[in-house]
């Protein structure tokens, strides 16, 4: 019986394959079919497109690749944290998806800077030994989540710069640039990726960071507790913004458009730490809004 031909006969009939089918069929064991998968992948005959129970095997061509990603517009990944390269996550998600086929450039490059900072924050940062990643795309829009359960991104900031409570780690991050491992990181990943998107939104501990860019808005809110960090990144998929202008803003060289930035910023922070003595006289308050 030659396996390899009984593959490549019913994966063009087909159109997509998984080993189940062949085992159906000849009645071999699947670790025996599916070393001839692996073969005829390797000759670069079929490919392996999606993940776990939804992966099946494709004939290996441009047309049959881009037909069947087009159908894998979620991507749900469990993570060892150790030894992660965030890129290279990436690069796997682009490679046995198609969240990101024909999708504007300017939103593959926020994307692309967004997911990477995110997921490089949790491998750095959260002393978590799994990082959950769950990224998907629909008509309107890309979403991505990044999940760890380690030390919580608030508690990481107030042990790195000795401060009191969640409120006053907020502040510092909001100051934008900031980081809790200076040395490791240049700190600027939240800063840019809050300006990037419509919406960013950082559950830690008690506390919720809501980055709302449609409305121009920062919000808090005390929330039941979240063990490690979740990061919530959307974007529409028509929005206008580019990278290289909110880099070009945000490392604005001239004296006048510096210190405008360096205003807003203040205001920023004068208007945290007002809302944090405000807290203390109001704690039964449940969510409060920082006007940016």
């Amino acid at each position: 019986m030659n396996i390899e031909k009984i593959i490549l006969t019913e994966i063009t009939n087909k159109k997509s394959l998984r080993v189940a089918d062949i085992v159906k069929i000849t009645g071999f064991s699947r670790a025996y079919i599916n070393r001839f998968f692996k073969k005829l992948a390797e000759e670069g005959k079929i490919i392996l497109i999606g993940k776990a129970s939804k992966s099946s095997y494709i004939k290996a061509t441009k047309e049959s690749i881009r037909r069947k990603k087009n159908n894998i517009l979620e991507i749900k990944m469990t993570l060892m944290n150790q030894n992660l390269s965030e890129d290279l996550i990436l690069e796997q998600i682009k490679r046995e998806s198609g969240i990101f086929l024909d999708i504007p450039n300017n939103i593959s490059k926020i994307v692309d800077y967004a997911f990477t900072e995110m997921l490089n924050n949790a491998i750095e940062h959260s002393q978590s030994n799994n990082i959950e990643i769950l990224i998907e795309r629909d008509e309107d829009k890309i979403r991505f989540d990044v999940i760890d359960k380690g030390i919580g991104i608030f508690k990481n900031i107030i042990q790195k710069r000795k401060l009191k409570n969640n409120l006053e780690a907020i502040q510092e991050l909001t100051k934008g640039k900031q980081t809790t491992a200076p040395k490791l990181h240049s700190g600027e990943g939240i800063f840019f990726t809050s300006k990037l998107g419509d919406t960013l939104i950082i559950q830690s501990s008690n506390n919720k960071l809501l980055y709302n860019n449609i409305v121009e808005d920062v919000f808090v809110y005390n929330i039941k507790k979240v063990i490690g960090t979740r990061v919530t990144f959307i974007v529409s998929l028509n929005s206008r913004k580019k990278i290289d202008s909110i880099f070009l803003v945000s490392n604005a060289k001239s004296g006048k458009e510096a210190a405008e930035i360096g205003k807003r910023i203040q205001d920023e922070i004068n208007s945290l730490k007002a809302l944090l003595e405000w807290r203390k006289k109001n704690w039964s308050i449940k969510y409060y809004a920082v006007r940016r």
